[in-house]
């Protein structure tokens, strides 16, 4: 079987969603579904929809001798501690893109993204940006969190030293970053640097460049918990009954879970925790810069 040789590592909330779903758009790009297996990334356990290799390998069992490319957009990649290196393993040829954001929009958002899938249940980010010390000593973690890592906001954002990894394994050849910033601004022409660097042509190819991920939070915060990640055995029911019954899919659960979406604008960060973010990431990018000429 053709192994994966395109991997979208993260950054998460730089647009990798969009990214992930233009160039699934490829006729010669076969990305997996679920979007974010995150296989890879066996120090976050929770969120690895493939436990084995064959369950990996199954992610993949609709692609085509067409599909040139076969692609895995999980964004913790390059935040886990083992990820890049399971991937160099796996696959030392493959090519792997990275996307950065500034760090103080990012975790801004990143937090929002955690509110909704219930890893945080503290709606100001302020109150849960001061409690990152505390939560790396295993304390104030929620009942509803299954990955701690993740609430360490003043890490997610470390881009130095995760692109220092990055390129421990992989050669720059094979590797391509992309701004948030320069993506948003020029999405089309970022598309089309992406297909150059996978070796294929974007003649002739229709893509629907729709926003992707908007900011959203749930109405009902404990509907939201139950419809994210229900029940054990409600899940193992489920499955018997749709076994049973030859049904593929009941979509009720996601019916819930979309009616109970709001669609928002966030509150904007003061100045004063803008400079706080900044201030604790200005090593990082300063050295992004210095080293990688890159500026967020």
């Amino acid at each position: 079987m053709k192994k994966t040789n395109f991997f979208i590592v993260g950054a998460p909330k730089a647009g990798t969603t969009a990214m992930r779903d233009y160039l699934d758009q490829h006729p010669n790009i076969f990305m997996c579904d679920p979007k974010e297996p995150h296989y890879f990334s066996e120090d976050l356990e929770s969120y690895r929809a493939a436990k084995n290799i064959d369950e990996y390998n199954a992610l993949f069992d609709e692609a085509s001798d067409e599909h040139k490319i076969r692609g895995d957009a999980s964004v913790f990649y390059m935040y886990s501690d083992c990820a890049i290196k399971n991937v160099h393993e796996y696959n030392p040829e493959a090519k792997i893109l990275v996307m950065l954001r500034d760090p103080v929009n990012l975790v801004h958002s990143f937090h929002a993204q955690l509110l909704f899938s219930r890893q945080e249940v503290i709606d100001d980010f302020e109150e849960a940006w001061n409690l990152c010390d505390e939560r790396k000593r295993g304390m104030n973690i929620p009942r509803t969190c299954t990955e701690p890592k993740l609430l360490y906001y003043d890490e997610i954002g470390k881009f130095h030293l995760q692109l220092e990894n990055i390129y421990k394994y992989f050669n720059k050849e094979q590797v391509m970053v992309i701004t948030f910033n320069d993506f948003i601004s020029s999405t089309k022409d970022r598309f089309n640097e992406v297909l150059d660097f996978l070796g294929l042509s974007a003649e002739g190819v229709e893509v629907d460049f729709k926003v992707v991920n908007e900011s959203k939070r749930y109405k009902f915060k404990s509907l939201g918990t139950a419809t994210q990640r229900p029940p054990e055995l409600l899940n193992k029911m489920v499955q018997a009954f749709k076994k049973l019954f030859g049904i593929k899919k009941f979509g009720v659960m996601n019916r819930i879970h979309e009616y109970n979406i709001l669609h928002e604008k966030r509150k904007a960060l003061s100045e004063e925790m803008k400079n706080e973010i900044y201030a604790s990431y200005r090593e990082e990018l300063e050295n992004l810069e210095k080293d990688y000429s890159i500026k967020l």
